[in-house]
């Protein structure tokens, strides 16, 4: 009886979220045109401007709650999460600044996503803080990848987000665990490493890859704020521009420079980053 009434939910919830997907479907994605006339009236309090930049964009949250389904939520828990971040955003975008709203909208919608996981506490009642920390490094992780365009290493991860080699391994050993506990967790495969684990396995599609798209454009746009060395350093380090992934050993022997030259530059380059990243890409440095 307890097996057909779990059933029976999934099958319910399932229903509910197909018939979700397809109200939001039926609203088309803005031109850059209409983003920036109906922007300005969201500025002027105009609330029909306000639910069409809403209603445009709801696709995107749920292409972003996706990437949390493995982490053992309800994707309409998330989606509603993302929702919040989705309103705020909508609120605070200035298109005056030159970004396109996917790209500013989506820090808003993973922050509030992570929050509502953060706040709900259900990883396997897991301590708070130890919670909160895989929280964390679930989204550096996948901000990390956006820019290694391949998945990180436990020392990547560690350098990138200033936790340390130790606290990143416990981590993701606590979030495997988590996800092993769970025998009805559809995206457990075996085999694989555990950064692997961390993600859902699924092919981007066309509303992931605007985001991605978007994100990208602002993240040439930021290393233009770096000297050519730098920015070269950046480049073959993180693999980006077409460059395959190089150590600084590597890319010293590369430029004629000491490894620890590199990693001084590098540091040097990742600080300007920092300092002068719109709002948009702060998630992601």
């Amino acid at each position: 009886m307890r097996e057909f009434r779990i059933s029976k939910s999934v099958t319910l919830r399932t229903d509910i979220l197909e018939r979700y997907f397809g109200e939001i479907s039926q609203y088309d994605v803005m031109t850059t045109d209409q983003e920036e006339r109906l922007a300005q009236k969201v500025k002027e309090g105009d609330q029909m401007a306000i639910e069409k930049f809403i209603l445009s964009n709801l696709r995107f949250v749920v292409s972003v709650a996706k990437k949390y389904q493995h982490l053992g939520f309800g994707l309409d828990d998330l989606i509603a999460d993302g929702n919040v971040g989705l309103i705020r955003a909508v609120y605070r975008f200035d298109v005056t600044k030159g970004f396109k709203f996917i790209s500013f909208a989506v820090w808003w919608i993973r922050q509030s996503i992570l929050s509502g996981i953060a706040e709900k506490r259900r990883l396997v009642k897991l301590p708070g803080n130890v919670v909160i920390g895989i929280a964390k490094l679930e989204q550096k992780g996948l901000e990390l990848e956006q820019v290694l365009e391949r998945k990180a290493s436990p020392e990547e991860l560690a350098e990138y987000t200033g936790m340390g080699f130790e606290n990143v391994v416990d981590y993701l050993a606590g979030t495997a665990m988590a996800l092993s506990l769970d025998s009805e967790n559809p995206t457990l495969e075996e085999g694989g490493t555990l950064i692997e684990r961390l993600e859902e396995k699924q092919t981007p599609g066309p509303d992931q890859a605007m985001i991605s798209g978007a994100l990208t454009t602002e993240l040439k746009r930021l290393l233009d704020k770096l000297s050519e060395r730098e920015k070269n350093i950046i480049s073959l380090f993180y693999g980006l521009e077409g460059n395959f992934p190089m150590t600084m050993e590597d890319i010293g022997q590369r430029l004629k420079l000491s490894k620890e030259r590199i990693r001084q530059l590098k540091t040097r380059a990742m600080r300007t980053l920092r300092n002068n990243c719109p709002e948009s890409l702060s998630a992601y440095l």
